[in-house]
């Protein structure tokens, strides 16, 4: 687990971050990849898709890429403030586009993987980002990964899923009681690494103390209800201890799939709520 706060402004509040994740108890390799840098408040989980290794190649690239966009403002020291930060990353004029660029950036360096390796054809992965900026968090994603926020014993799912299923259920062609039983469950329509004009989805949200965010892959989603997401994100634990709850609740639903699960929380928790941690 990481706490601290981004050097983005006198407003950035104090967070904490837990991660936890598990191939599962069917697949053998493990294609779920994450990223921290705690010293910007910036977080991502990628899930990788293709054969011959290639989803975890995908998903290791896609973070690693978002890592090196991103990584050199953090040991930067001027300019400060997040106008500073912007400049460092190429101009963007907000941190919404600076996520863009680097998903972009992410999609070119797994999309040239992809080409000059045969067996790697067709590989993709989802991704799904969350930055910190002084009181807001900003999120921007490509999939089926999903980003929620928990807020005073409520629920909220920030991103929109890339996926044939949700597509279905958008159009009214099934309904809610229809997903079980879907034939088509995992398939996605968007992804990093497929195509070079890829499309991400942007938004942002205030935070506010006691805020807990989620990023997480379908591992966890497509076994775990959003009942009990809540219910697992609203217990009093530290965030390294939620997540690693939420993972072993997905293992106990079967563990079909790869599992990961990044919990930031906003403000910092009591001091008895680290003791398990120490």
């Amino acid at each position: 687990m990481t706490a601290g706060a981004a050097p983005h402004g006198l407003g950035t509040p104090e967070f904490t971050i837990g991660v936890a994740e598990h191939t599962g108890l069917v697949r053998e390799r493990q294609e779920d990849a994450h990223l921290v840098l705690e010293a910007l408040g910036l977080v991502a989980v990628a899930d990788g898709m293709g054969g011959h290794n290639a989803g975890e190649i995908a998903s290791g690239l896609a973070v690693e890429a978002l890592r090196e966009h991103f990584e050199r403002v953090a040991t930067g020291t001027q300019p400060r403030g997040i106008g500073g930060l912007l400049n460092r990353l190429g101009g963007a004029s907000q941190p919404a586009g600076a996520l863009v660029d680097a998903i972009r950036a992410a999609n070119r360096r797994v999309l040239g993987a992809a080409r000059r390796d045969r067996r790697h054809r067709g590989m993709g992965t989802t991704l799904v980002v969350a930055w910190i900026c002084d009181d807001r968090l900003y999120h921007a994603n490509v999939g089926d990964s999903r980003l929620y926020l928990w807020r005073e014993g409520k629920l909220r799912q920030l991103t929109r899923d890339h996926s044939l299923l949700n597509e279905y259920l958008e159009l009214g062609l099934i309904g809610p009681d229809d997903v079980a039983t879907f034939p088509h469950k995992n398939v996605i329509v968007r992804a990093v690494g497929l195509s070079p004009g890829v499309a991400v989805d942007v938004g942002e949200a205030r935070t506010a103390p006691r805020d807990r965010f989620l990023l997480c892959s379908d591992g966890l989603t497509d076994l775990v209800d959003d009942v009990k997401i809540g219910s697992l994100l609203a217990v009093g634990r530290s965030p390294g201890e939620t997540a690693r709850a939420l993972v072993a609740r997905a293992l106990d639903a079967g563990g079909i799939d790869n599992v990961t699960a990044v919990v930031v929380h906003i403000g910092r928790p009591p001091p008895d709520e680290f003791q398990a941690e120490e």
